[in-house]
């Protein structure tokens, strides 16, 4: 029991220090491999490791997210809110889908980017047993960044008359609904 104490003790330190999710994937594989060997003569520990690798693989996920949502709140403080679809054509950027209504709002494209970047880290090691955390950040990211829209909109500093940045708020909050959550 020891030992095992021992080598469990010590993934968990070499872990804490991996900041890449594909180096956690390569030794989460090592360690089941290793794990199945030691199976064979009555020293399973595969079950004991995992929850070391989930934690680590949430904890990175909520740092990319807690980052993201940083420079999306940046985002809503220092950009302009609002491109119309003619800017976005004259920019050349093709209009497809959600995409397209996503992009018209440079603070929103920040947050979707966020998401899609620590969803996209996740393909290298992703058990199955960390689903629920990852879509809890999400969901308290996504509400937390709707608190900011919200907060930020109490100051006028879209544009100086009133009437426009409730339109141009009531568009970014659309396309948060219809287009940002659902994609």
């Amino acid at each position: 029991h020891q030992h095992v104490q021992e080598i469990r003790e010590t993934i968990e330190r070499v872990v804490g220090g991996i900041h890449e999710t594909s180096y956690i994937g390569n030794l989460l594989d090592q360690t089941m491999y290793c794990g199945l060997s030691l199976s064979r003569v009555g020293v399973d520990l595969r079950g004991l490791v995992q929850p070391v690798f989930d934690k680590r693989i949430i904890a990175l996920f909520r740092k990319e997210m807690e980052d993201g949502h940083a420079a999306f709140k940046n985002a809503l403080a220092q950009t302009k809110w609002y491109f119309p679809k003619k800017e976005i054509k004259r920019l050349g950027i093709p209009e497809k889908g959600s995409v397209g209504s996503i992009i018209q709002f440079p603070p929103l494209a920040t947050l979707c980017n966020t998401i899609i970047s620590g969803c996209n880290s996740l393909r290298h090691c992703a058990p199955l047993t960390t689903r629920f955390h990852i879509h809890r950040i999400v969901k308290e990211r996504l509400i937390v960044s709707l608190e900011h829209v919200s907060d930020a909109a109490q100051t006028p500093i879209l544009y100086s008359d009133k009437e426009q940045n409730l339109h141009v708020l009531v568009k970014l909050l659309d396309a948060f609904d219809e287009d940002l959550v659902p994609f």
